[in-house]
């Protein structure tokens, strides 16, 4: 009663307009501490996301290219004498324009999405020792299985998208539980650089030299409880935590870019959400560096376990003197040692969780590629092609005011032609309309009006426009042979493939790149599996690619293996498929292979069906055999052994029955 009493307190003094430090003072800290140590390092990672807001701009301003919204940069111009700033579009149309543009941003990456999905890159495992292929196998069955338990291929394409875009794809890999399948499976997530925070001083394009790293995440309170309490008294003190925050007062935009633009590093996007701060740090502590000469292995242990190996090494050492005989002992020396350790922390430094290398890949759960890393600097393809659709806008823009001016020119109108109802900018307002009607007065010695048009030329916006565009073509790396466009006349179809070719080595940085950190994910994705998968089962996977034993995941083959990974490109596309059936075809048309092993490698849709059916026919057809053999066996036995002639008849026609099986 004393604690539900506490929790309407905290409540109550949320209502009235207590701030967020008043209200975690009614909190007591028994499950969920706030130390110095959890304090320093909230703050540590605040300064961390701080010191990417450099890349956090200038992927918004990419973004906004590559959507379409181009005019959205700020301007100061002076208008009147007075200096006024605005977003470019809305000086424009201050001009009486539409601010016009043509986005030739996206077809580029949309094109470089294409190569990617058109042929995928695939993870295959192998392990150190070559006697271990089935169990290799077996981890590629699995590894296979979570990417497309976690729909990879979407995924990838969509990280890709964000890789062009900042030049900054980060993955989080762990174990967790999902709620469709009612069970804990490998899973990977995308993760938006507007959350996540890295060490300032790192420079490596891999990351190895990262010492914190982590990400902002905002949950509801009955996730929040689900993922962090075991106990009724830890779901309230973390209710009493997290008092302020309301599940049914949404205040966030459905569906928009504002919801990360706009990120908070200690305040959540909606007032119903609860703020958690992932945070993975380096460690350092003095630890025991165990070698024993017994058996090889060699163990990083905690300090408190050197009594039971100095116990380990008097019992080998009375052992040896029993039996005269030399007993190698464990060798020991302290050494300073890092490890990761994962943190989660409320906004006012609560420890929510801690552990210490939760994963056997002793390392942070993320997967990151900051391209392409020259002295610091990141950025995507979008920011190299921002200034010449920059000026690919500006130019059909002139084009515009050009061809508005010479349709109808200047007016030149006589003053005594103006009526008394009307001034120079009543007939201006009108002469701007394509069906206005102007009133004048006309006298005999008054000139009418009279219209200036200027010779329209060439003044090059066009040449100018199609120089834009081919630049853009030669900085993204995607030509038009890529496109699928005509060759000109009297191209040749090898030189036309030949200039596909070409064209593809243009974009293979940005998708090796990107495949080199696939690779990394994978094998992260590979240590989970191999610590978490502790039971036999059978894996089901679509395909004949590997074989019926590989499904079955057996833990204690792969238990005490070494593995590793490698990454190539999918061999499951249209043009491999065609070249393999073909091949496999024509040994069969050549009597090389039977029908039976053509049907079990055929990639067609109707392989599987007549594979089975054929089976089934054999099954139906052994038995007829079996009988006619019992039968001629009863008359062989039958027969006299004084009839030699009907005893060679019955055992020729044994024999002959026996061939023909």
């Amino acid at each position: 009663m004393k604690k539900i009493a506490e929790l309407k307190r905290v409540i109550k003094a949320s209502d009235v307009g207590y701030s967020r430090d008043e209200i975690v003072a009614f909190v007591p800290e028994k499950h969920f501490p706030i130390t110095d140590k959890s304090r320093t390092l909230l703050q540590r990672a605040a300064n961390c996301y701080d010191a990417l807001s450099d890349i956090r701009e200038r992927r918004k301003r990419s973004r906004r290219y590559y959507r379409g919204d181009q005019w959205q940069d700020m301007v100061t111009v002076s208008i009147n004498g007075e200096k006024k700033t605005m977003t470019e579009e809305e000086y424009i149309q201050s001009q009486g324009k539409p601010a016009l543009k043509q986005n030739l941003i996206r077809p580029p990456v949309r094109n470089l999405i294409g190569q990617f999905r058109s042929s995928p890159y695939k993870s295959t495992v192998f392990a150190r020792n070559s006697d271990n292929s089935l169990a290799a196998e077996m981890m590629t069955v699995a590894l296979e299985s979570a990417y497309e338990m976690n729909n990879g291929k979407e995924r990838d394409a969509r990280l890709l998208q964000e890789f062009c875009i900042s030049g900054f794809p980060i993955y989080e890999v762990g174990y967790k539980y999902d709620i469709k399948r009612e069970k804990s499976i490998p899973k990977f997530r995308a993760v938006n650089v507007n959350r996540f925070f890295l060490d300032p001083e790192s420079s490596d394009v891999v990351g190895d030299d990262v010492s914190i790293v982590g990400e902002i995440i905002d949950i509801s309170k009955d996730a929040l409880i689900s993922h962090y309490a075991e106990t009724t008294e830890q779901e309230m003190e973390l209710r009493q935590i997290y008092a302020s925050v309301n599940p049914e007062n949404v205040t966030k935009k459905a569906l928009s870019s504002d919801n990360v633009d706009n990120i908070s590093f200690y305040t959540p996007t909606s007032n119903n959400l609860c703020r958690v701060i992932k945070v993975c740090v380096l460690e350092g502590e003095w630890m025991i560096d165990c070698h024993d000469y017994l058996d090889g292995t060699r163990t990083i242990m905690p300090i408190s376990e050197l009594d039971n190996v100095n116990l380990e090494n008097e019992a080998r050492l009375a052992m040896a003197q029993s039996t005269g005989e030399d007993v190698p002992m464990i060798k020991v020396r302290k050494k300073f040692v890092q490890r990761w350790v994962y943190y989660h922390l409320s906004p006012y430094g609560h420890i929510i969780f801690k552990k210490v290398n939760p994963y056997e890949h002793k390392s942070h759960p993320y997967v990151f590629l900051p391209y392409p890393l020259v002295d610091g600097e990141v950025w995507g393809m979008v920011e190299d092609l921002i200034d010449q659709q920059r000026m690919v806008n500006r130019m059909n823009i002139l084009l515009d005011f050009v061809i508005s001016a010479s349709a109808k020119g200047v007016l030149l109108i006589p003053e005594e032609c103006i009526p008394d109802d009307m001034d120079i900018e009543d007939i201006a307002e009108e002469w701007a309309k394509y069906n206005g009607v102007i009133k004048i007065k006309t006298k005999q010695s008054v000139q009418l009006p009279q219209q200036i048009v200027a010779s329209n030329f060439n003044v090059g916006i066009t040449d100018m426009i199609n120089r834009q565009v081919q630049w853009m073509q030669d900085i993204s790396g995607v030509q038009n042979a890529q496109y699928g466009k005509s060759a000109g006349s009297g191209t040749s179809a090898a030189r036309y493939r030949q200039e596909t070719a070409n064209a593809s080595l243009n974009a293979v940085d940005y998708l090796e790149s990107f495949g080199s950190m696939l690779i990394e994910r994978d094998w992260k994705l590979l240590q989970i599996i191999k610590q978490y998968y502790t039971d036999k089962e059978y894996i089901a996977l679509a395909g004949n690619e590997y074989s019926e034993e590989a499904h079955y995941y057996d833990p204690s083959i792969i238990k005490n293996l070494d593995f590793d990974n490698t990454m190539q490109k999918d061999k499951d596309t249209f043009t491999s498929r065609f070249v393999a059936e073909d091949s496999i075809m024509m040994l069969l048309q050549q009597g090389l292979i039977t029908l039976k092993q053509y049907l079990s490698v055929s990639n067609t849709q109707y392989s599987k069906k007549l594979l089975k059916q054929l089976e089934e026919l054999e099954q139906q057809e052994q038995p007829s055999m079996e009988q006619m053999q019992s039968m001629l066996q009863q008359i062989q036995q039958q027969t006299p052994a004084s009839n030699p002639t009907g005893l060679a008849a019955s055992r020729a026609l044994l024999n002959g029955s026996q061939g023909t099986m």
